[in-house]
């Protein structure tokens, strides 16, 4: 049945039954004929076999555990899994617009079968009937970095709601192997929603009606989420909703919910995230992928026009992608059709025919083929035709009869079907004649099959991890929003004494010292002389420990009582040494030569011989080491002082000393636990003799690390030692450890900081001198970074907080340095960095398209400089 309705313009259009909305029983009491009743559809995978592995999968397996951490013991074990122990065969199960992911417990890849041995099922929400589609993946080892999945085949359930519980066995098409599938289909009332975590959050999407916040709900029985917007004040009589269930490349309207305030509509919330987001990782897309998803929004558009005539247009944030890596194009805007009033466009690049307010003769889709051609600009050069700083500039460029510029890198094809979607004469822009299908016949789209393509066929190249997210705004923004949240807290903190606990003064030390003591009574004489004092708290790091403070005493080990004690040749004091904390030490080592560093006849053991060590360096009595070290044998030197507060090893109490010949002494004797720590802690201090101790010992890792540190602190002497010491500019992509849990977050990991390139150090630093000494130390000049840290206190906040260096200094506007960047061969087309254990974050439009669009106008610039220069001395 159709039926008839007129836009505001006064034409009329059609609308079938399939395009009014088909769930209105929650409106209305009456139920749509031919549509199924609404419930929940439970699908269970419980078993499959006979799949099929590409080679391709063994050699990315190869590559990743190549570079990977892992020993050869623990890659024989699991090679199975990835880094992270995820299971490598999955399934995206799909019911009309719905996804869910069901994993299989199979762990072999030489049989690869399907292993659910648990009870695990996907539910969805039936609000009419769709196709059910399982789709089985093999999940690649470096997906992390970008890598698309390997897809195994697909199976086609066309109609799945019977009203009893069966199973079914399927042929996977396009692959190998048979599926067993356990579906029950079960008639509900209504669907019970509750706020995700009893919260709303806004998805980002702007309209015109009169309440338009976007949240999350999810749905009670099924775990599904939803995004739903509220409507105030409708008025029933002058608006229809549209489902868009039949429409590909639309996400459908799930139902409508009345509440107290209107009406509420739910949509399927689409995980893939907006396609612009993922824009911003390559810079821009090949022409390939550019061609497939102009296809799809192509379609999208074609069948939009003829449901809803008066939408406004979808902006980016609109058009994203499935869990497939398929378009889908989401908007409210898209299921609520105003009989009465006009919708106002609300694209971010309006016709120009739009911005003048011209009476053209033309069909209104022309606007929509105009935002087409939009949409593939971007998505082949990375930036809109069109960009300004403001909405005012963009629509004087739009307006003005400048020509559009048009790279040399695309093909011809591309050139022409941009020039004819962006034709500023609507008459004459491709598709004003014969809509969609005359845009479908340009050479561009010549490789498409688009009945595969309606029909959903084709398999994406890339396809998108759970990356749901509103387009966000600047850093800036928000962090100045919270530097007084901050203040207020600082102050909270500041006021809030600490407790320092003196491990010396604890009553179980000192109950163990006198039981001691007490037990050594008699055997242990005393001299003439009196002992000196004991010190009240063990020496503060920054306190200097006087060395060789009394060259006469001398350390003696007591054969009989097997005891440490110190003597003094002068006036024969003897001292015992007992026990320095309650701590228990921990259990002795194996030794250099393989022999046991414990109790050996009537020699010290491992303990006491610390226990003598760590009362020589507490009294200063420096020279009596070597004596510690060889005199009774050998002795395991990476140990930890408990009696030093924040100095827990050899070489850092040697560093906080000052103290360059025992610093020397411990590193010759093979202590090797803290290298970089000590290091650290010299080039904080600034000591350049005693970073040229450890820089000679530490590992590459470390060296670049320590070199950061000095960067920071704008220590040329002290970066010219490291460099001078072999140090590196640049970390290698393993170096970074993996965050102790999934995302993009090291709270675990101390001075994660560490692990940011010295050369972006510097050009957040604006210091042109260390940029120009680490360049000619061979830092690389395209060195990408992660999680570049905000300066609260100087109030510098950066957007780019992952990307290349280059990027960096051009957001801090440091134009001398991008200049000298691009000298050195920097190229600002590279794609963002990856890192396997990280997500980097979006950036926000705005900031990306600024500093994009400044790096390109000073390449041309320099380009045009260097060419000029070239041209004189020829």
């Amino acid at each position: 049945m159709a039926h008839n309705l007129m836009d505001v313009k006064g034409k009329t259009f059609s609308l079938t039954n399939e395009d009014i909305f088909a769930s209105s029983q929650y409106v209305s009491t009456s139920h749509p004929p031919n549509e199924p009743w609404p419930g929940i559809l439970t699908v269970r995978i419980s078993h499959g076999n006979g799949f099929s592995i590409p080679d391709q999968y063994y050699q990315a397996v190869n590559s990743v555990q190549s570079g990977s951490s892992l020993t050869q013991a623990e890659i024989s074990k699991r090679p199975w899994l990835n880094r992270n122990g995820r299971l490598l065969l999955y399934a995206i199960v799909e019911y009309d617009k719905f996804y869910a992911r069901s994993f299989s417990a199979s762990k072999t890849i030489e049989n690869l079968r399907w292993e659910n041995l648990g009870s695990y099922s996907v539910k969805f929400d039936v609000f009419r009937a769709a196709e059910l589609v399982l789709r089985f993946y093999l999940y690649h080892p470096s997906h992390r970095k970008g890598s698309s999945d390997f897809f195994l085949g697909k199976a086609i359930i066309e109609s799945a709601l019977e009203d009893k519980k069966y199973t079914k066995w399927l042929q996977v098409e396009e692959g190998a192997g048979e599926i067993c599938v356990e579906i029950e289909y079960t008639k509900t009332a209504a669907p019970g929603i509750q706020a995700v975590g009893g919260r709303g959050e806004s998805l980002g999407e702007s309209c015109s009606w009169d309440y338009c916040y976007i949240s999350q709900v999810e749905r009670r029985d099924t775990n599904l989420l939803y995004a739903c917007k509220k409507l105030v004040n409708v008025d029933n009589s002058r608006h229809v909703f549209l489902s868009q269930g039949d429409k590909p490349f639309v996400a459908p309207l799930g139902f409508v919910a009345p509440i107290p305030e209107g009406l509420q509509l739910h949509a399927p919330l689409i995980h893939g995230g907006p396609l612009f987001y993922h824009l911003q990782k390559p810079r821009r897309f090949d022409v390939d992928r550019c061609r497939f998803y102009a296809a799809e929004i192509l379609c999208a558009f074609e069948s939009l026009l003829r449901s809803n005539p008066s939408y406004g247009g979808p902006k980016t944030e609109n058009i994203l992608l499935d869990s497939i890596g398929h378009v889908i194009l989401c908007d409210f805007s898209l299921y609520y059709l105003d009989t009465e009033n006009s919708s106002h466009s609300t694209v971010e690049y309006p016709a120009p025919e739009q911005l003048l307010h011209e009476n053209s003769s033309s069909k209104t889709s022309v606007h929509w083929w105009w935002t087409l051609g939009i949409f593939l600009y971007e998505m082949l050069t990375g930036v809109p035709p069109f960009y300004a700083e403001s909405i005012e500039k963009i629509h004087k460029r739009i307006t003005s009869s400048e020509l559009i510029v048009y790279p040399n890198y695309l093909p011809s094809s591309a050139k022409d079907i941009l020039a004819g979607l962006l034709d500023r004469n609507p008459e004459q822009r491709l598709g004003a004649k014969r809509g969609a299908s005359e845009i479908r016949e340009h050479p561009f789209f010549d490789c498409i099959d688009w009945s595969k393509l309606m029909r959903r066929e084709y398999h994406p190249d890339f396809k998108p991890p759970k990356v749901t997210m509103r387009f966000p705004e600047s850093r800036k923004v928000r962090a100045l929003l919270k530097i007084n949240v901050m203040k207020q807290l600082n102050k909270r903190s500041n006021n809030v004494s600490s407790l320092a606990i003196d491990q010396t003064t604890r009553p179980a030390a000192v109950e163990i010292n006198k039981k001691f003591m007490k037990e050594m009574n008699g055997k242990f004489p005393v001299g003439a002389a009196s002992l000196p004092p004991p010190r009240p708290s063990p020496p503060s790091p920054a306190a200097k420990i006087p060395t060789n403070a009394n060259p006469d005493w001398e350390l003696v080990w007591d054969e009989e009582t097997n005891v440490f004690y110190f003597h003094n040749r002068s006036n024969n004091a003897k001292q015992l040494i007992v026990q320095q904390t309650f701590f228990p030490r921990r259990p002795p080592k194996q030794a250099r030569d393989g022999s046991s560093t414990g109790d050996v006849g009537n020699l010290p053991s491992q303990i006491q011989k610390e226990d003598a060590l760590e009362a020589a360096l507490k009294a200063g009595y420096t020279h009596l080491i070597s004596q510690i070290l060889h005199k009774y044998g050998d002795m395991d030197l990476n140990v930890k002082l408990y009696g030093f507060q924040r100095v827990p090893t050899l070489l850092e109490f040697a560093v906080e000393q000052e103290d360059a010949n025992l610093l020397q002494l411990f590193v010759d004797e093979g202590v090797t636990d803290t290298w970089g720590t000590a290091l650290f802690l010299s080039v904080k201090k600034g000591r350049q003799e005693l970073a040229a101790i450890l820089a000679r010992v530490a590992d590459r890792v470390d060296l670049t690390r320590a070199l950061g540190r000095a960067v920071d602190g704008k220590d040329t002497a002290v970066i010219k030692i490291l460099l001078g010491s072999g140090a590196k500019c640049d970390f290698e992509d393993y170096d970074r450890p993996p965050p102790p849990t999934w995302g993009c977050h090291f709270p675990e990991i101390p001075d994660n900081e560490d692990y940011m390139p010295p050369l972006v150090r510097a050009v957040k630093q604006g210091n042109m001198e260390l940029v120009r000494l680490l360049l000619a130390h061979g830092a690389d000049v395209n060195v990408g970074y992660h999680d570049l840290p905000c300066d609260h206190r100087s109030c510098q906040f950066i957007d780019f907080m992952c990307g290349r260096v280059i990027e960096a200094a051009m957001e801090l506007g440091h134009q001398d340095m991008v200049e000298l960047f691009l000298e050195m061969g920097a190229d600002i087309h590279l794609p963002q960095p990856t890192w396997q254990f990280h997500d980097c974050p979006m950036i926000a439009r705005s900031v990306y398209f600024s500093v994009r669009t400044q790096l390109r106008e000073v390449e041309a610039a320099w380009q045009s400089t260097r060419d000029s220069a070239e041209w004189v001395v020829v």
